[in-house]
């Protein structure tokens, strides 16, 4: 796969999911309270996580740095800022939400988390043995 197409693929996918008014006829679908909130920051956590990993792909799977770490925190960050905008701005039946803006840098942050402690060991200790 070519170097860097899973990050356009998450961001193409998160893009549709979070302007088109009514993606897989998720408004049908109520779990429970907050449900949203929690698929926002597992969102953002795997934009995150995958952002970092084709980091890696692209500087030939060396350990990623915890700045490029927080580069890569702060474009999905970004990208989550203007999604929110857009829903508000676009006028498609979506709106802003500071929750939702919470969630997603809630999820950003666990993929930094999850990079640092988890992935960035495993994918390094592996190239090493």
């Amino acid at each position: 796969m070519p170097k860097g197409l899973m990050s356009i693929m998450t961001i193409l996918l998160i893009t549709y999911l979070s302007l088109d008014d009514n993606p897989f006829d998720a408004n049908d679908v109520r779990l429970f309270e907050g449900m949203d909130k929690v698929v926002h920051c597992i969102m953002y956590w795997f934009l995150a996580l995958i952002l970092m990993i084709d980091w890696t792909k692209i500087k030939n799977n060396i350990k990623i740095s915890a700045v490029s770490m927080w580069v890569c925190v702060a474009i999905a960050f970004a990208f989550s800022a203007l999604m929110e905008y857009l829903q508000d701005a676009m006028g498609l039946g979506r709106a802003a939400s500071w929750a939702d803006a919470l969630a997603n840098f809630t999820g950003t942050i666990l993929g930094f988390l999850s990079m640092k402690f988890v992935f960035n060991k495993w994918f390094f200790d592996t190239k090493q043995g």
